[in-house]
């Protein structure tokens, strides 16, 4: 009888460990999400920053007018 009763508490207690372990990985997830998104808006605006240098440049220019132009 004892046995039986600690085998059902050791069920419990491994079913409650699950459930604060989803609960865990579902945070852990929130997070790492996040994290991503900020760096994927990083990356969108280091690109745009590295391509206005670019196109600001007095070679760069002179490329586009003669494009333009002809």
């Amino acid at each position: 009888m004892i046995w039986d009763a600690l085998g059902s508490l050791a069920d419990l207690l491994g079913a409650v460990g699950v459930i604060i372990s989803f609960f865990y990985l579902g945070k852990q997830f929130r997070i790492a999400l996040k994290t991503v998104c900020t760096q994927s808006y990083r990356d969108v605006i280091n690109d745009f920053q590295n391509t206005w240098s670019a196109l600001q440049s007095p070679d760069t220019t002179k490329v586009v007018r003669i494009a333009v132009n002809d």
